[in-house]
């Protein structure tokens, strides 16, 4: 009856030990399934920030481009106005000389 007593209070033992494993495992999976939920998060605020670094290149390429245009627009402007102040000045000049014959 004692080896009885033993062998019950043994079994009791381990059905404790094996309550508390299974409460273990039941916690695991839990935190578990909640580092799939923090990582999903992480993978769609990763997507979404790759997504806008993409975005932000095309708009640095787009003003780079339109940087470019207007640099060559002054230069053609810059030219023009060169030309033009020569021009004024051949036709200075030219107004002097009229201008002295005239008196």
């Amino acid at each position: 009856l004692t080896q009885l007593h033993e062998v019950e209070n043994n079994l009791k033992k381990e059905i404790i030990k094996y309550d508390k494993l299974r409460e273990e495992v039941s916690f695991l999976k839990n935190q578990e399934a909640e580092m799939k939920i923090i990582q999903t998060k992480q993978d769609k605020e990763l997507q979404s920030v790759s997504e806008t670094l993409q975005s932000s290149r095309g708009v640095e390429t787009q003003l780079k481009a339109m940087q470019f245009e207007l640099k060559n627009q002054l230069s053609v402007v810059n030219s023009k106005y060169e030309s033009t102040c020569c021009e004024l000045e051949k036709k200075k000049i030219e107004l002097k000389k009229t201008t002295s014959h005239l008196h």
